[in-house]
């Protein structure tokens, strides 16, 4: 196994591998309270991609992070009251009851607002999207996402503006398109801080579109040894690195 990643409330957390095989990472939790979902991006060295999210029907509860602690409405509430309030029992709890709920208000609220958009919308939105576009779900929550994205992306006529707009969906990066032969000629450029992606939704996503009498090829893009040593300067520069090669191997991707 290449490597193994978290992803909690936007950050991500790459694993460390013990002697025990196990992979593990001491993380702070967020500072606000509340329930946070846990995705593990897991890279295999034959290239396999393993992703689990909150969505997973085995191990939905599995990747939720709960982070216990007072209610942060309850504090801001109290904090507009006179300061002999703030030693009185009663209204704690009073605020803090009441506080809770405001939290759960908020935090339904946020729900409703990244459910708007698309790299940020729970299964149950982009099932929505997923029957509007007429889309048949393949891969995980992230992979369905980035494939309805490309869907709205690709709206229109295909040209080359389209089809790098269509790759960048998926992969944050660039392509090399070309047309030859009667025949569309696309090479995927690394995606950006080494992400990985569903390489065949690529083609999947703009077979569709292309007229009928032109072929498609999609193929990735391959970094030569050149590539590498321009991108790190020089062979001292990666010898440097010591064990740790993940950028170069990321960009290799």
């Amino acid at each position: 196994m290449l490597y193994i990643k978290a992803m909690i409330d936007g950050v991500t957390y790459f694993l460390q591998q013990q002697t025990n095989g196990n992979w593990v990472r001491l993380l702070t939790a967020p500072s606000l309270p509340g329930t946070y979902g846990v995705t593990i991006t897991a890279v295999m060295e034959n290239g396999n991609i393993i992703i689990l999210d909150e969505n997973n029907e085995i191990y939905s509860e599995l990747l939720k992070l709960v982070v216990q602690g007072k209610s942060v409405a309850a504090k801001r509430m109290m904090d507009y009251l006179p300061p002999y309030w703030h030693t009185s029992v009663e209204m704690q709890k009073v605020l803090e009851s009441d506080g809770l709920e405001i939290d759960r208000l908020l935090n339904a609220i946020m729900s409703i607002y990244t459910d708007a958009f698309i790299l940020s919308a729970s299964e149950s939105r982009i099932k929505e999207w997923e029957q509007d576009l007429k889309i048949i779900p393949a891969g995980t929550l992230e992979q369905r996402r980035l494939y309805v994205l490309s869907k709205l992306r690709g709206a229109g006529k295909l040209n080359e503006a389209k089809i790098k707009s269509i790759v960048a969906a998926f992969t944050g990066g660039d392509c090399i398109v070309t047309f030859a032969n009667s025949e569309i000629n696309i090479k995927v450029l690394p995606p950006n801080n080494g992400e990985v992606f569903l390489f065949p939704d690529v083609e999947r996503s703009i077979k569709p579109r292309k007229p009928a009498h032109l072929g498609l090829v999609v193929e990735r893009y391959y970094s030569t040894w050149g590539d590498i040593k321009e991108q790190f300067g020089s062979w001292a520069d990666v010898s440097n690195m010591k064990a740790d090669w993940r950028a170069v191997i990321n960009h290799i991707r």
